[in-house]
């Protein structure tokens, strides 16, 4: 597999600041002004004027000019600078291809001012990922001498609600396309594995998909917990997740995702890097069927693990087709999981995805044909679900000339022989390990 140049990039001054574990602070919850300021009263340009600074104040530090930064702030009493030295710690070992903060006053008249700062950063090489979330926070800023600054964050400066901040330290690796970032510098080799399956899998998948951000230049996440997953990416990650695409980035659950072997690793950065190259397919706000998300990473996934010698077990799908498993029903759904919470139900219904988008795309016209269904759903303007059984039907005759009907029931003629084979093989389960 052919890769380019992997840089890891991390911040000298963030490896020696003796952050603690969580990442966090002690801060007072409103920071002391380190003396009377003589105001009497806040005006709207007050308020404008401190938005300005403490937008400037973050736009500096996320362009690593510290010195700046610091000239824009101004004693506040301990515990307040000790909330700013952890964000400028944090924030100078950033790596970031681009960048906008956002400022708003959140002041009603108290002093000293309050402004609400939010950062957003691209990573990775030129153009740059899909936007990420890096943090936000509530700055208190005095009019010293007639210039306004920066004193203090009044949560302490790295308790930020979600985003990229509650990484313990910023470290990157960045590929020919793809960035991977980790809050730990014992982290970087998988994360270079992660970066060496995303430049491998990114191009073919922005042939047959389309391009877009979320393809050409994805970034992954790797958290040490699915806790510490939902801090990062500010999304839904259920402790049973192994990896998510969200909020355009791939997000991995490291210990889960370590119990796997090595091409079951790969494939499920696959399975994720489809998702983010559906998105970038599809209209903002497309409501899909859960089945047609899940089942389009799910065939990428599986192609890609059987071109490696790993074929993932149909026997227990197998086994409830023959029961008479609900398929037309899980595929008009659009819930998370479908709304389910059992894991064996959960399991099912990702092969049954995983069954009927296979016979779509090697019986009926390919990825296109996959496409197709996807646009078909999106024609039908609806904006929650579920989908009824004549919307189902009918997207699958537009998008393939066949009915839903009769598609389910070559998967189940797919999944029988594929079931048998694995029984004659003695194929029983996922790698693991190793």
């Amino acid at each position: 597999m052919r890769t380019g140049a992997l840089l890891v990039l991390t911040s000298i001054a963030v490896l020696t600041a003796g952050c603690n574990d969580s990442g966090h602070t002690a801060g007072s919850s409103v920071p002391a002004t380190g003396g009377s300021t003589g105001a009497t009263a806040v005006t709207a340009r007050d308020r404008g004027q401190a938005a300005a600074v403490a937008r400037a104040y973050i736009d500096l530090l996320t362009q690593h000019r510290l010195s700046a930064a610091r000239a824009l702030t101004a004693a506040g009493g301990p515990a307040a600078r000790r909330s700013l030295l952890d964000l400028e710690t944090w924030l100078t070992g950033l790596q970031s291809e681009e960048h906008r903060v956002v400022a708003r006053s959140a002041s009603t008249g108290a002093y000293p001012v309050r402004t609400r700062v939010t950062l957003d950063v691209r990573v990775g090489r030129p153009p740059g990922s899909p936007w990420l979330r890096v943090g936000r926070w509530t700055f208190a800023s005095v009019n010293r001498a007639g210039s306004w600054r920066v004193i203090g964050e009044l949560r302490g400066g790295r308790v930020a609600v979600g985003g990229l901040i509650n990484l313990r330290i910023p470290v990157s690796v960045t590929g020919r396309r793809g960035t991977a970032l980790t809050g730990s510098i014992d982290d970087v080799s998988r994360a270079r594995m992660i970066v060496r399956v995303l430049d491998a899998a990114a191009p073919g998948l922005a042939r047959r998909y389309g391009h877009s951000r979320s393809v050409d230049r994805p970034a992954a996440l790797l958290a040490s917990s699915p806790e510490a997953a939902r801090l990062v990416c500010d999304c839904w990650f259920p402790n049973s997740a192994v990896a998510a695409s969200t909020n355009g980035m791939i997000v991995v659950d490291l210990p889960s995702w370590s119990a796997y072997g090595r091409v079951m690793r790969a494939a499920i950065i696959v399975h994720e890097l489809t998702h983010a190259a559906m998105t970038g397919a599809l209209t903002p706000h497309h409501l899909l069927p859960r089945s047609l998300q899940e089942g389009a990473a799910s065939y990428e996934e599986y192609r890609y693990a059987a071109r490696h010698g790993v074929l993932e077990p149909l026997g227990a799908l197998a086994a409830a087709y023959q029961a008479g498993y609900p398929s037309e029903r899980r595929w008009r759904s659009t819930q998370p999981r479908w709304g389910l919470t059992n894991l064996a139900e959960i399991r099912l219904a990702y092969g049954d995805a995983l069954a009927i988008v296979h016979v779509v795309a090697t019986q009926h016209g390919g990825v296109a044909a996959v496409l197709r269904l996807a646009a078909a759903f999106d024609r039908g303007g609806r904006t929650h679900g579920p989908f009824t059984s004549s919307e189902l039907d009918r997207a699958f005759v537009r998008a393939t000339g066949t009915s839903f009907t009769q598609i389910a029931q070559e998967a189940s003629a797919w999944v029988a022989s594929r079931a048998a084979a694995d029984a004659s093989a003695g194929i029983a389960g996922y790698e693991r390990s190793g």
